[in-house]
């Protein structure tokens, strides 16, 4: 599941991440005025979810946290910046 996951699935949803997504944190504080939107993280984390979920065949209400932890996959969240980086 990991590995389908992981070169089928991610590279398509991050396409391209260093051009277009930019973390919204400033290092003292404070949001970026040109970055990536709560909303459009919370659908790519909803879009990462429902992608775990079919490749698992987990059921639909199975936690995020154990579909992610399970195959070792980190949240999209956290793996947008590194690879903005």
């Amino acid at each position: 599941m990991r590995q389908l996951y992981i070169t089928k699935v991610r590279p398509v949803t991050s396409y391209r991440c260093g051009a277009w997504f930019i973390n919204g944190l400033k290092p003292g504080g404070g949001l970026i005025r040109w970055s990536i939107s709560k909303g459009l993280l919370k659908q790519l984390a909803r879009l990462q979810n429902s992608c775990l979920t079919q490749i698992a065949g987990a059921r639909t209400r199975t936690s995020s946290q154990i579909l992610q932890k399970e195959p070792h996959i980190e949240p999209i969240d956290v793996f947008l910046p590194l690879l903005a980086i």
